[in-house]
């Protein structure tokens, strides 16, 4: 047993941001795939690839702001004092973050990107298929305005 039925409201509080962080690691992975692409794609495309509006630069540096901040959330959640709002917030830019990089990804590939064999065509799918990014997206106004007042 987990958590005694007086305890397990409790209990699921004192998880729940972290297991949000967990999801974010997710992301992580398409975005890394995705700068994997972009860097191959601009071997050969760089100069029009500079057109596009995500570099590989800009996402990498999105990238490791995420990651920085994930580390300062998970600090808090490990020392049970979570901020929910905050991991929520980072949750929801991260899917952001995950849709962008795979679609630059797809882009930065040219039309080689839409070939059912790509690895870009591939990346662009993950984030939709992913059963963790879509729904923070969708779900984040709901539960940031839900915290916001019950903390206020």
């Amino acid at each position: 047993m987990i958590a005694a039925p007086e305890q397990f409201s409790d209990h699921i509080a004192s998880i729940k941001s972290g297991f949000i962080l967990l999801q974010i690691g997710i992301g992580a992975g398409v975005i890394d795939g995705s700068l994997g692409i972009i860097r191959i794609a601009n071997v050969v495309n760089a100069e029009v690839n500079s057109y596009l509006d995500d570099s590989y630069d800009s996402l990498k540096a999105a990238l490791d702001e995420a990651w920085q901040t994930t580390e300062r959330l998970a600090d808090l959640a490990w020392n049970n004092t979570p901020d929910n709002l905050a991991t929520l917030k980072l949750r929801a830019a991260a899917a952001e973050l995950t849709l962008a990089a795979a679609q630059s990804a797809a882009l930065h590939a040219g039309a080689k990107g839409y070939l059912m064999r790509s690895p870009a065509n591939a990346a662009s799918a993950k984030p939709c298929s992913s059963p963790s990014l879509p729904p923070a997206l969708k779900t984040r106004a709901k539960k940031s305005r839900r915290w916001k007042r019950h903390k206020g």
